[in-house]
């Protein structure tokens, strides 16, 4: 028996693209090969997005595909309508898991949670991402304002 799955990529805050994987196995070992082979934008971009739906990915990252199917976008006008959008097709796929590549990271969703976990589970990575960002944006704001006070005491600048 199966373990089926569906591999998804964000395109932009209104697409996912995904694909199906047959032979998805249990989550933890592809959880592990996707973050050790499939690990940057680019290269999970181009499993999705790739012709064919996939068989399996073996513990080497090589992927066996079949020579039919391949990626289905979705389109939703706000992320929690893409996620809904998602689950359905996910379901309709008889997925067992989600493995969505947001944000440079894998997000591993079981469907067995149901509707509201898949979703806030999503979610959730969304909002950790932005507010990592904001983060970031203010520590850059503060070194800015701690050199320019740098320069001024040392009289490089007036």
């Amino acid at each position: 028996m199966a373990t089926r799955g569906q591999i998804a990529y964000v395109v932009n805050p209104n697409t996912i693209a995904t694909t199906y994987i047959h032979y998805a196995g249990l989550d933890e070992g592809l959880d592990k090969t996707l973050d050790t082979f499939y690990n940057s934008d680019m290269k999970a971009k181009d499993l999705v997005m790739n012709d064919g739906d996939i068989r399996s990915i073996d513990k080497e990252g090589t992927v066996e595909r079949y020579d039919e199917g391949g990626a289905k976008m979705i389109k939703g006008e706000d992320e929690e309508t893409l996620f809904n959008l998602l689950y359905d097709h996910s379901g309709r796929a008889s997925a067992n898991y989600v493995y969505l590549w947001m944000e440079d990271d894998w997000v591993t969703v079981p469907m067995n949670k149901g509707r509201q976990y898949f979703i806030d589970t999503l979610l959730d990575q969304i909002r950790s991402v932005k507010q990592a960002i904001e983060i970031d944006e203010a520590k850059t704001e503060l070194d800015e304002i701690f050199v320019h006070q740098m320069k001024y005491k040392a009289g490089i600048i007036k």
